[in-house]
């Protein structure tokens, strides 16, 4: 059998579950927005950042390459003592920027020498042409594809003399054709990403705090729900057992129960239920106590034998009317329990035992039999029909009438009728008699009557003779 779950438990562990997850949603919400607001505000910072450097690097270079344009221009390089000299002034400059490090600048040729570099010096007059990044990016063609756009911006790997390692870089590139050079500075993601992982640790600190906060939070809560539901629950308990007991006792005892004794509202509308069912039990019992009495005044009341019995034979129940003819026939007192085949004689039990058998199987069986009670002879008619309780046949009840003067009276009709068929009979005979008589009697009379008739008609023919005569005569 499956152990059922306690309902006070039950409120206990859903409450505790309930305010859990909604201060782990409050939470999951809470730790939500703030990482996507951190992720906004890094993102903001990566375009601000980014967005300043460019114009920072744009203008730097720019700005140099208007410088030594204007120089050419002016004459100011025409040998390469000069170019060296303005070469080794490029490299001495630091303009300020966002990142870690100010701005620096580099030249290579068109042909991709390598003219100056602040971070890789020793690259300096070496052909870096074929130079590739370590994503394999030819950083020479790279940079000649902006210059021949007028400039413009290029991302690739480069070295970081700050961090001494190798980060994403991105560099504004413009020709100053008359020297077949190009100038570019720019800037490294790498400055920015260390701010954002400072936001980034932040973040995390901030989550940890919130979620240290929230567990505190929940265990302060865990204490209070626990105390509460606690007082709660063994209420509720309490009440329920004065339930179980009230129960219990309702079965064999008409004790209200007292609504006082209970600590809810809801506990008093059961209460009231409660004892609103128990005093409609016990009119209903009061009521099915008469009316069983009264039919069970009315069963025994009745001159007809009234019996059921189980599926064994056995007698369940019987009135006073079968009791006492019981006692008359087999000189023994009915009880219940008797079984109604093996107390009778062997050619009663075959009578008897197929026409239960046949009730006992769904069948409705009537039929007549005759027994003599002190040298009397008494005649019945039997109405046998299955008991049926939940579709199931648990016995068979038996209704038994007297059809004692009823046969007595067909009896004597019988005769009745052989007597007044023998009356009939001597009767008809007498008739037939009588019949032929006076058939006898009429064969004479028509013989009479033939006379008769001839007479008439020969009395006729001699007056016609007359009649002829005297007209002869005449």
């Amino acid at each position: 059998m499956i152990q059922k779950k306690s309902i006070c438990r039950q409120f206990l562990v859903s409450t505790v579950s309930i305010i859990t997850a909604t201060m782990i949603f409050l939470a999951v919400i809470l730790i939500f927005v703030k990482v996507y607001e951190c992720k906004k505000e890094c993102k903001y910072i990566t375009e601000s950042y980014i967005n300043e450097q460019e114009s920072i690097v744009k203008y730097e270079v720019e700005r140099e390459v208007k410088n030594i344009r204007y120089r050419i221009s002016n004459s100011c390089i025409t040998n390469e003592s000069e170019k060296i000299k303005y070469i080794e002034q490029l490299r001495a400059i630091r303009f300020f920027n966002k990142g870690k490090e100010p701005g620096i600048f580099f030249i290579k040729s068109y042909d991709g020498v390598q003219i100056l570099s602040v971070s890789k010096p020793e690259l300096e007059g070496k052909d870096v042409s074929q130079f590739t990044d370590p994503d394999g990016i030819i950083t020479h063609d790279l940079f000649m594809s902006t210059v021949n756009k007028s400039g413009g911006f290029a991302d690739y790997s480069w070295f970081n003399p700050v961090t001494r390692k190798v980060h994403i870089k991105r560099s504004f590139i413009k020709g100053v054709p008359e020297l077949q050079w190009y100038i570019g500075a720019g800037f490294w993601f790498e400055d920015i990403n260390s701010v954002i992982d400072v936001k980034n640790n932040d973040l995390k600190k901030d989550v940890l705090r919130y979620l240290i906060i929230i567990a505190l939070i929940i265990s302060i809560l865990y204490i209070l729900i626990y105390i509460i539901s606690r007082n709660i629950f063994f209420n509720i308990k309490d009440n329920f057992n004065r339930f179980s007991l009230f129960f219990a006792n309702a079965a064999s005892q008409h004790i209200l129960i007292n609504k006082e004794d209970f600590n809810y509202s809801e506990f008093n509308k059961l209460s009231d239920s409660a004892n609103k069912m128990l005093l409609q039990r016990k009119n209903a019992e009061e009521l099915l106590k008469e009316s069983e009495a009264n039919l069970k005044s009315l069963i025994n009341n009745r001159k007809e034998s009234i019996w059921s019995i189980d599926k064994n034979y056995n007698y369940i129940s019987f009135n006073t009317f079968f009791s006492e003819a019981y006692i008359a026939a087999y000189k023994i007192e009915l009880k219940k329990g008797f079984n109604a085949i093996e107390i009778l004689t062997p050619e009663l039990q075959v009578f008897w035992k197929p026409k239960y058998e046949k009730a006992l199987l769904g069948q409705k069986v009537d039929f007549e039999f005759s027994a003599q009670i002190k040298d009397e002879l008494f005649y019945y008619k039997v109405f046998l029909n299955p008991i049926i309780s939940d579709n199931i046949i648990t016995g068979v009840s038996a209704l038994s009438i007297d059809i004692t003067m009823r046969k007595k009276a067909e009896q004597e009709l019988k005769k009745y009728r052989e007597n007044l068929e023998q009356m009939v009979q001597e009767r008809t005979t007498e008739l037939e008699k009588i019949n032929n008589e006076l058939l006898g009697k009429n064969n004479k009379l028509e013989k009479f009557n033939d006379v008769f008739v001839s007479r008439e008609f020969r009395i006729k023919e001699l007056k016609d003779e007359i009649e002829q005569l005297k007209q002869v005569k005449r």
